[in-house]
């Protein structure tokens, strides 16, 4: 094996300084030196950033295994980098869409509807639009009309539209789109909208005699029906006809309870980390009320001092 003395003259002089043997060469011009000085003097002087340029041609006479495994690296690198941005934006799309859903959710709560949502990687959570626009809640709605076996996905719902103009689409004469129209022609056929009636389902995690489907009335909107009711990611709405409406068990919501502050302090104090705050709160209002006593006597005090009396009044010592 030939020592490193004569592999390193195989290189010629330093470019740079031409006196010493080269060393190094630069990755991205080629030019040899010899020593830390003669490279960054080369860099200084014609500009070079010595990163080799990883999509320069290579003709192919020079085309080797060490250009191979090189271009092998390089689509490695561009596939890992690639991957690393997908994963960063699906994280930012995952933070939005969770807390537009948590902003859903406050604002379905204080209406009187016990909503959930799922994890995203469901299906209904993939499908779901449901934002809230100016405090007012834009739906993603399922409608299913049963007896036609046909199902139709609405979204940007105002929660302050009626049923009746949510169905109009479908149903009404006037408004209603033709293609939609024929697809739900066992409704129209007997009387649209006046022989139509909406279900709900109820609460899945209630007693099983109390499952079943709330009544809706077509008349009021869609903030007013889901009082009292459950939705877990968004509303799915049936369509029944009215002489095959004994094909669903019809039970009544439960009353909504409104939340007073006896009934919140007793759910915080559920909490033991609740607890905890409220002991502290509740010492410190203590010792705000409570009145500085002053020191009297053999340790502290002097003559014309007030001291206190158990029974709150004051005198002066002397």
């Amino acid at each position: 094996m030939l020592d490193s003395a004569k592999m390193d003259s195989r290189k010629g002089k330093c470019s740079t300084c031409a006196k010493n043997d080269a060393l190094y060469t630069c990755p991205a011009c080629h030019i040899n030196s010899c020593s830390l000085l003669c490279v960054n003097q080369h860099k200084e002087k014609s500009g070079c950033s010595g990163v080799r340029d990883k999509t320069a041609f290579v003709p192919i006479q020079q085309f080797n295994e060490t250009n191979l495994l090189s271009d092998y690296r390089f689509l490695e690198e561009v596939d890992r980098k690639s991957q690393a941005a997908q994963r960063a934006r699906n994280q930012d799309a995952f933070q939005r869409s969770m807390g537009i859903r948590r902003h859903v959710q406050v604002m379905a709560t204080r209406g009187g509807l016990d909503y959930e949502f799922l994890p995203p990687g469901f299906t209904n959570s993939k499908r779901n639009r449901t934002k809230v626009n100016q405090r007012v809640i834009m739906w993603t709605i399922e409608l299913q009309f049963v007896h036609s076996g046909v199902t139709f996905m609405e979204h940007q719902i105002s929660e302050d539209q009626t049923l009746q103009d949510i169905l109009g689409v479908y149903l009404d004469p006037s408004v209603c789109d033709p293609i939609k129209r024929q697809q739900v022609k066992l409704y129209t056929q007997a009387g649209g909208l006046e022989n139509v009636k909406v279900l709900i389902k109820s609460k899945p995690y209630q007693d099983k005699e109390k499952r079943g489907f709330h009544l809706l009335d077509k008349s009021k909107t869609l903030k007013d029906n889901f009082v009292g009711k459950s939705v877990v990611e968004y509303p799915t709405l049936l369509v029944a006809l009215d002489d095959k409406l004994d094909e669903f068990k019809i039970v009544e919501p439960e009353p909504v309870v409104k939340q007073t502050d006896s009934t919140r302090h007793s759910e915080d104090n559920r909490n033991p980390n609740k607890r905890k705050r409220n002991r502290r709160y509740n010492r410190g209002r203590q010792n705000r009320r409570k009145p500085k006593m002053q020191k009297t006597g053999a340790n502290g005090g002097g003559v014309g001092q007030e001291t206190d009396k158990p029974d709150g009044q004051s005198e002066k010592r002397k």
